[in-house]
């Protein structure tokens, strides 16, 4: 399959919170070619743990999903795309195609700590004590033990910023959670999402990634 992928992979890319998804949504929305990876997985999660996870489609039907959808998708040089680990909950990305966006063009979104925590807020609404602990769960292991007792304490009160804030600093942290490829084009995060896409297909555009 990897043979009949002919297009340079635009990979958004930012720390936890910061705004890709929507990112990509806008770019949709704006009528430019993306594959989202947690819509096939049907599964849409977060470093604190996870927000929507349906049944998830089998491996094969997960592989098959992303192939007809970048058949459909092949007439064009270029798609947007999210960057995501491996796996996305228990279905894992195909070796070829997790090559192939570790090869495309990167794009960085740099927001304020204060903004991703409230895109995170927002994210989870009104079920994120829950969620919250449940990721906290999680990394019990990877965690000091005065970290998970304060985050424990904040989760009790309900103190869901500082609890976030908290959490934050070992993301940003964690070598698993950085970039892997110098962007090529940094971006505003802090600003309204749809500025934000202008700004990115303008730079696109001027460095001849895109053709308008």
């Amino acid at each position: 399959m990897a043979s009949f992928v002919p297009f340079t992979f635009i990979v958004l890319c930012g720390n936890t919170g910061s705004g890709k998804s929507r990112l990509l949504q806008q770019i949709v929305a704006f009528g430019y070619p993306a594959i989202d990876l947690e819509q096939i997985a049907s599964h849409r999660g977060s470093a604190f743990g996870n927000v929507i996870s349906s049944t998830q489609p089998s491996q094969k039907d997960f592989e098959k999903k992303l192939e007809q959808q970048i058949e459909l998708l092949n007439t064009h040089n270029f798609l947007f795309i999210e960057q995501k680990p491996s796996s996305i909950g228990k279905r894992k990305i195909p070796g070829w195609l997790f090559k192939k966006i570790n090869e495309g063009v990167f794009v960085e979104l740099a927001t304020g700590k204060e903004i991703r925590i409230n895109n995170i807020l927002k994210e989870y609404g009104s079920d994120s004590g829950k969620a919250f602990m449940n990721g906290l769960q999680k990394l019990k292991n990877r965690l000091p033990v005065t970290v998970i007792n304060e985050c424990e304490k904040y989760l009790a009160d309900k103190n869901y910023t500082l609890f976030i804030n908290t959490m934050l600093d070992y993301y940003d942290n964690a070598k698993q959670y950085q970039l892997n490829k110098k962007p090529i084009i940094t971006l505003n995060g802090n600003a309204e999402v749809k500025k934000i896409a202008d700004e990115l297909i303008q730079e696109l555009q001027e460095h001849g990634i895109i053709i308008s």
